[in-house]
Order: structure tokens, then sequence, then C-alpha cells
């Protein structure tokens, strides 16, 4: 029986939050609503992904089928579409490599 902390790429968060619902192994989630996970403080799509990809090599799932992500979950904007991201501050230029590194300000000494 595999533990949810043995589960590669997964965080403390993800375990504290499962923990405290009294799930500590994959097969304690076999069944249970996708949708009660997502919902728990601390369960993010990277982590269930992972759980569930292990849950699956055990032969469990959770119930609803499995977790299908996009580029919506996190509001960004669909990849090739030209749209921008509204974070992005920086623009294309034809400054190669090392004309870009010039530029740099020097480090500054700690």
């Amino acid at each position: 029986m595999t533990l949810i902390a043995d589960v590669p790429g997964t965080a403390s968060p993800l375990h504290r939050a499962l923990a405290e619902q009294g799930w500590t192994t994959l097969a304690d989630l076999d069944g249970k609503p996708r949708t009660t996970l997502i919902n728990l403080h601390g369960v993010g799509k990277a982590g269930l992904t992972r759980v569930e990809t292990a849950m699956a090599t055990e032969g469990y799932a959770l119930a609803e089928g499995h977790a299908v992500w996009s580029h919506t979950d996190r509001g960004e904007p669909k990849v090739g579409t030209g749209a921008l991201s509204a974070d992005i501050k920086t623009t294309a230029t034809n400054a190669s490599v090392d004309e870009f590194l010039e530029t740099l300000e020097p480090r500054r000494a700690a």
C-alpha cells in the first residue's frame, strides 16, 4: 500500500490536507470525489495529477473520471493565440544574447 507522501513530486501541503481528512494512502482515495479533493486547501492541480497517476498504476481512481487540466484553470491565455498575459512586461528585440548581456548592470556586491 503506497503512502501519498511517497508519491514523487508531491508536497507537504497536499500531504497535510489529505491526512486531515484521514487519507494517507492511495487506497484511501479510491472512489473519492475529485471535487472534494480539489476544494481542499493545499491540493493543487500538479500534486493531484501526480497522485492520480500513481493511483492509476495501482488500479485506483477518483470518482468523476480523470482530471483534465487546461490553460483556463489558471486564467492564462491559450498558447499560440497571440493573446498576451497581463504579467508579461517584455518585448521582442533583434539583439543577440551577447548584446543583451552588455546592457545589463553589473552584479551588485552582497
